[in-house]
């Protein structure tokens, strides 16, 4: 088996055991201090070795590590996104690991310690249902908190966005975290605003659309992102929202036909949320060229071509007039 065909969690157990065998007595003391922490904690630096001497030997208890979740932890050690929280590593009065296993792995997966984090012990069996127990912040709460008006909207614009175009690029789907999708929601505030008061106007003059007024401003914000001219973006979310064509072929009523089977709920033509918007981009392409085209040639499919958010290179001029 190759790395590449080995998941996230069966590497973390071969480069834990590879760190371990590397280990030097100062760092086994350094986690046995860890171990023994008290109640009110400390600021420490634990390098990736340190993080493995934990994972060895002090997490057989705990749940199995989500290779989502450590991906995800890896990105933000990588990018240097690292943050101290109130919310640090945990033992418990046994000495076996409570809480940071996932933190744990993505430092022995990249080689970054974990730096700064806080540390504290002494923690009773019984104290781990209360782990995680509140509801957790959103991004739209972080973005709200720092001014953003709409943030919920925004936010879920900003991160199907961002989803996609990683798909785009990397051919495989990532969680990104509160922070990086707070981060792009306050970059990008003006033009998710011209995003929603397109979808207004659409929704306004069309009435009843198989695309939802959040779907019409995601697709908005994508194709300004991606460098279609505003003029381009209304028609074709108008042509699509009202089930018309302005030429004969057009891929736009089958998009539109497409969209509608969708949102029947009797229905069982169902599209995930990535074929929509594959979909769109793919139509995007189609009509900017002002393809004719079959019925079935706006479809897609898991495991195809991911359709660009951008204007074709041959037509970048067309788009831009």
């Amino acid at each position: 088996m190759s790395e590449d065909e080995k998941t996230i969690s069966e590497q973390v157990i071969e480069k834990t055991a590879e760190l371990v065998a590397q280990a030097t007595d100062a760092d086994r003391e350094f986690v046995e201090r860890l171990k023994k922490s008290g109640p009110t904690g400390t600021v420490e630096t634990l390098q990736p070795v340190h993080c493995a001497l934990i994972l060895d030997a002090n997490n057989d208890h705990n749940r199995r590590i989500s290779n989502t979740q450590v991906d995800t932890l890896m990105g933000i050690l990588i990018r240097n996104e690292w943050k101290r929280t109130h919310q640090g590593m945990a033992f418990y009065d046994t000495g076996k690991l409570m809480d940071a296993q996932h933190r744990c792995a993505a430092s022995v997966m990249t080689g970054i310690a974990l730096s700064p984090i806080m540390v504290s012990g002494g923690y009773a069996k019984d104290d781990n249902d209360a782990i995680d127990a509140g509801s957790k912040r959103t991004a739209a709460d972080a973005a709200k908190l720092a001014g953003v008006a709409d943030a919920q909207l925004k936010c879920a614009i900003v991160e199907a966005w961002m989803k996609y175009e990683h798909l785009v690029q990397y051919g495989k789907t990532i969680t990104f975290t509160n922070h990086q999708v707070k981060v792009k929601a306050i970059e990008h505030d003006k033009a998710l605003e011209r995003a929603m008061a397109i979808a207004d106007s659409v929704v306004k003059a069309h009435g009843l659309c198989p695309m939802t007024k959040r779907e019409i401003a995601s697709r908005a914000f994508e194709m300004e992102r991606g460098g279609w001219s505003p003029a381009f973006i209304q028609t074709l979310l108008s042509l699509v929202n009202s089930g018309t064509a302005d030429y004969e072929g057009a891929p736009t009523v089958y998009l539109s036909e497409a969209y509608s089977k969708d949102r029947d709920e009797k229905s069982r033509f169902k599209l995930t949320a990535i074929q929509r918007q594959a979909m769109w981009h793919k139509v995007a392409a189609l009509y900017s060229h002002k393809s004719k085209v079959a019925k079935n040639t706006v479809q897609w499919k898991l495991g195809n071509p991911i359709p660009a958010m951008s204007p074709p290179p041959d037509n970048v001029q067309q788009a831009a007039e």
